[in-house]
């Protein structure tokens, strides 16, 4: 079993980039601002959700760790995206992470650890994903030779 530390980014919290005039419109006609906040993302080349720890080729546990980051609006796509009615409630919003971590049997697929954490400070969350590194070892019980 050999457990992997990805990188991931932590330096982008906001959404500034608005969107061209004709994805916007199109976009708009969706009626739906989940869709939209999808394509604000995209344009602005941030992911919702990144693996930071993996364990590759391990027989008896299955580990999810992931962090989610609830980006919140700034700038010109604040501007563009307060006037659209369906969007006010994600403007308001502020940037956060979620820390997910699970470790899981494989064989009976019983949850032996979670662990759940919401943060605005990158320090605790980079300190958090440390110490959920240790616990990986130690609930796996890696062999690290």
């Amino acid at each position: 079993m050999k457990i992997v530390r990805n990188k991931i980014r932590l330096d982008k919290r906001y959404i500034t980039e608005p969107l061209d005039t004709e994805s916007l419109g199109k976009v708009i006609s969706s009626n739906n601002p989940g869709i939209v906040h999808r394509i604000y993302l995209i344009k602005n080349g941030v992911t919702k959700r990144q693996v930071f720890l993996e364990v590759d080729d391990d027989d008896n546990y299955i580990v999810n760790a992931n962090v989610s980051i609830n980006y919140a609006y700034a700038g010109a796509a604040k501007k563009q995206a307060e006037v659209i009615g369906f969007m006010r409630g994600l403007v308001r919003k502020k940037p956060e992470f979620i820390v997910n971590f699970t470790v899981s049997r494989k064989s009976n697929m019983e949850e032996i650890f979670n662990f759940k954490h919401i943060t605005t400070n990158v320090e605790e969350l980079v300190e958090i994903m440390n110490k959920l590194e240790i616990k990986t070892y130690e609930l796996c019980k890696v062999n690290t030779y």
